[in-house]
C-alpha cells in the first residue's frame, strides 16, 4: 500500500502532521510508553539495509470501551533497536459493535487518548505537550506552505556557513516537538524562524551595573568590550538616550534583547520598566539572522563579529529558551578551561580541533534569565584557506530535490573513505577528550561543526559550553584547571553533583557521551547514509568500533581510563526527553537500549586497522 503524497497547499497540514506522528509514535515505542506488535512482513525492495517491511500494531481503546488499532508500516533498526516508521501515513482501526471504523490516524490528540491515557491510566498526560505536538503541525505546515510558493528551493551544497544554519530545517532527530515554538504566532514564525532567513534588528536596553551579572573573559571594561559589538553610530545614539533620561553612560551598561523578547518584557516584567531597573534604548541598525537554535544570531552586517545567543521566552523541544543568570556569568570561563585543557594535548592540538569561545555573557539579575545574551566566535574567523565549514546536522540532510547533501563528497571521495576520515578528524578528538581529560561536552548534531576541504572532513569545532560540560570529579586528569565556578556565581556553590558541571558519578559521563554523540549525532548519520546507499547501519557501525580500537591501540596508556567509561557496554540506558515532556517526569522506566558499538566490536587484529583515516 503505497501513499500518494499530496502537492496542493491544502494538504500541507496532512504531510506535517504525519511527520509529526512518526517522531512521536517511534519515541513512544523507544521509551516503553506503548507496545508495537508486528503482524506482517513483506519484501520492500529497498535499497536500505532491511530487506522487508513488518506491519506494526498498537492496540488501545476509545471512551466508550472499544477495541482500537492503530496501525503502521516499519521496520526495526539496528542502531539502539529503534522501531523506525516508514513514509507511509498510521491507520486507525476502531472496532465497534455496527463494524469496523477505518481510515488514517489524523488526530495526535485523540491517538494520546485511546493508547496511552488507556494503557496507562493512573498518568496524565500534560495539555501542553499536546499542545507543542500541535503547533509543531501547524508551524511545519507554515514552511512546508512557504516552500510551495517557491518551488525547487536553494541548492544546499556551495552555500555558506551562515546560510546552512538557517536553511537546514530537518529537525531535531529525535523530539516530535521540534518546531512547537510555543508563544510564537505565524507572523511571529515568519519574521523570527530561521528557515525563513530573516533580517533581524536587536532591540537594546541599559541597566545600572549592580542590577547585572556580566563577565567578559579578560575584558574588565563592560563598555569598551560592547564598543566592539555595536555600531558606532547607535553606541552614540545610545547614549544620548540615556544622557536625555539624566543617567550616566559610566553607570549602565547596554545590552541587546531579541526584538520578540522586548515585546514579551513589556507585557510580563513592566515592573522593570517602571522601576528603572531597565531602560529601553531602541532598535540596532545592523541586521542579524537566526541559527537553528532560533535564540542564536549571526551578524550578516558584519561577517567578522561574534554570533550572540540571546534569551527568548518561547518553548520549542519542550524547553524554555531564557538564559540562567548563572550560565551567562559563567560561559567565559568555561570556554577559557577547555582550551586550557585542549592546549596541553597534543593529540587534540594535532587534530586541529576548534573550541568556538563564548567570550561574554550578561545578565540582568532580577530578569531571572528573561533578560541575558552571549556572545560566541564565529567558525570562519579558524578556517584556513581552501576550508569550509557546515553544520554537523547538516551531513543529515538533502536537497530540494530529495537527493542527499553529502552525495557529491561521498561519489567523490567513496563512502568508506569519507566516513573514516569523518569519525577520525570530527568524532574520535570528542571521545579523547573523555578518555584523556575526564571532560564530556553535549556534542550533538547543533553543537558541532565539521570542516572540511571539498567535501573531505578536516577537523571539526565545538560550541555551546554554557551548560553543556560534564566531568566527575575523580576522573578528571587536571582538576587544578578547573575554575572556581563558585567565585563567579554563588548558585554554583550551592549546587549539589548533577545539577551543574559537576557530576556524581562516570555513568552520568558515559551516559551524556551516548546520548549526545552516538545516539543523536552520529547515530541519526549513519542512519541516514543507510537509507540512502546500499550499505546497512551494522557496518557503518563496525566502522565506528574499528576507528575506536585504532584509537585505543594508539593509547595504551589510557586502556584503563577507556574501558572504565563503558563504551562498548552491551546495553544503555537513553534519556526518555518525550516521556518527561508528556508525564512532566520519567514515569515508566525504558528498557536499556542495545548498544549498536557491542555487537560488532572487532577482534583485537591489527590487520583490521590498516584502512583506519586516524592510522595515516
Amino acid at each position: 500500500m503505497k501513499q500518494q503524497v499530496p502537492i496542493g497547499k491544502s494538504d500541507m497540514n496532512a504531510i506535517a502532521r504525519r511527520h509529526v506522528f512518526r517522531k512521536l509514535v517511534e519515541a513512544l515505542i523507544f521509551e516503553d510508553v506503548l507496545e508495537a506488535r508486528s503482524t506482517v512482513s513483506y519484501c520492500a525492495g529497498l535499497k536500505m539495509r532491511e530487506s522487508h517491511i513488518d506491519v506494526y500494531v498498537i492496540k488501545g481503546r476509545d471512551k466508550a470501551g472499544n477495541r482500537v488499532m492503530y496501525s503502521f508500516e516499519g521496520w526495526k533498526s539496528y542502531s539502539f533497536g529503534m522501531i523506525r516508521m516508514s513514509g507511509n501515513p498510521m491507520f486507525r482501526n476502531c472496532f465497534k459493535g455496527h463494524g469496523l471504523e477505518c481510515g488514517e490516524a489524523d488526530s495526535i490528540a485523540l491517538f494520546l487518548e485511546e493508547t496511552v491515557a488507556a494503557s496507562h491510566p493512573e498518568l496524565t498526560v500534560l495539555p501542553s505537550f499536546i499542545a507543542e505536538l500541535e503547533e509543531t503541525v501547524r508551524k511545519q505546515a507554515q514552511w512546508m506552505e512557504e516552500r510551495e510558493l517557491h518551488p525547487g528551493g536553494r541548492k544546499l551544497l556551495g552555500l555558506s556557513f551562515a546560510e546552512l544554519e538557517s536553511i537546514s530545517t530537518e529537525g531535531h532527530p529525535y523530539h516530535p516537538c521540534y518546531k512547537s515554538r510555543i508563544g510564537f504566532t505565524p507572523e511571529h514564525n515568519r519574521a523570527y524562524g530561521p528557515e525563513y532567513q530573516p533580517d533581524v534588528r536587536l532591540f537594546w536596553l541599559a541597566a545600572p551595573y549592580v542590577e547585572l551579572s556580566w563577565h567578559a573573559g579578560e575584558e574588565q571594561d563592560w563598555g569598551s568590550f560592547i564598543g566592539k559589538e555595536l555600531a558606532e553610530a547607535d553606541r552614540r545614539q545610545f547614549c544620548e538616550v540615556l544622557a536625555s533620561r539624566g543617567l550616566s553612560s559610566e553607570a549602565y551598561a547596554i545590552l541587546p534583547v531579541h526584538p520578540w523578547q522586548w515585546d514579551f518584557l513589556q507585557e510580563k516584567r513592566s515592573d522593570l520598566l517602571a522601576e528603572g531597573r531597565i531602560v529601553p534604548l531602541g532598535y540596532g541598525s545592523d541586521a542579524y539572522r537566526p541559527q537553528q537554535s532560533i535564540r542564536t544570531l549571526s551578524c550578516v552586517s558584519h561577517a567578522a563579529r561574534g554570533d550572540v545567543k540571546l534569551s527568548l521566552g518561547i518553548v520549542n523541544t519542550s524547553s524554555m529558551r531564557h538564559l540562567t543568570v548563572h550560565s551567562t556569568a559563567a560561559a567565559p570561563a568555561v570556554s577559557a578551561w577547555l582550551q586550557q585543557v585542549a592546549d596541553s594535548d597534543p593529540y587534540l592540538q594535532e587534530s586541529g580541533l576548534i573550541l568556538l569561545h563564548e567570550y561574554a555573557g550578561i545578565s540582568v539579575n532580577a530578569g531571572e534569565g528573561a533578560i541575558g545574551a552571549i556572545w560566541r566566535e564565529n567558525v570562519q574567523s579558524y578556517l584556513r584557506p581552501g576550508e569550509e565549514a557546515v553544520p554537523f546536522f547538516t551531513l543529515a540532510a538533502t536537497e530540494s530535490d530529495g537527493t542527499a547533501y553529502i552525495g557529491p563528497w561521498i561519489a567523490k571521495y567513496g563512502m568508506e573513505a569519507w566516513f573514516r576520515q569523518l569519525l577520525c578528524r570530527s568524532v574520535i578528538p570528542v571521545v579523547h577528550l573523555l578518555v584523556a581529560h575526564g571532560i564530556v561536552l553535549e556534542s550533538h548534531g547543533q553543537n558541532m561543526v565539521l570542516v572540511h576541504r571539498g567535501g573531505m572532513p578536516e577537523r571539526a569545532a565545538l560550541r555551546d559550553f554554557h551548560e553543556g560540560v560534564e566531568y566527575y570529579g575523580p576522573f578528571l586528569a587536571a582538576p587544578e584547571l578547573v575554575p572556581d565556578f563558585g567565585r563567579l556565581h554563588p548558585a554554583y556553590a550551592e549546587g549539589e553533583p548533577g545539577d551543574f558541571f559537576e557530576m556524581g558519578s562516570m555513568q552520568d559521563l558515559s551516559e551524556m557521551l551516548m546520548d549526545a554523540l552516538w545516539f543523536m549525532n552520529v547515530g541519526t548519520i549513519i542512519a541516514f547514509m543507510a537509507s540512502r546507499y546500499p550499505i546497512g547501519e551494522r557496518e557503518l557501525w563496525t566502522v565506528v568500533a574499528e576507528e575506536l580500537e585504532t584509537y585505543q591501540a594508539s593509547f595504551p596508556a589510557l586502556q584503563e581510563r577507556f574501558d572504565s567509561l563503558g563504551i562498548f557496554a552491551p546495553q544503555y540506558a537513553i534519556e526518555p526527553l518525550v516521556q518527561r515532556r508528556m508525564f512532566g517526569g520519567t514515569k515508566i522506566m525504558p528498557r536499556p537500549a542495545p548498544n549498536p558499538l557491542s555487537q560488532v566490536r572487532p577482534p583485537d587484529n591489527p590487520n583490521q586497522r590498516e584502512n583506519s583515516s586516524c592510522s595515516q
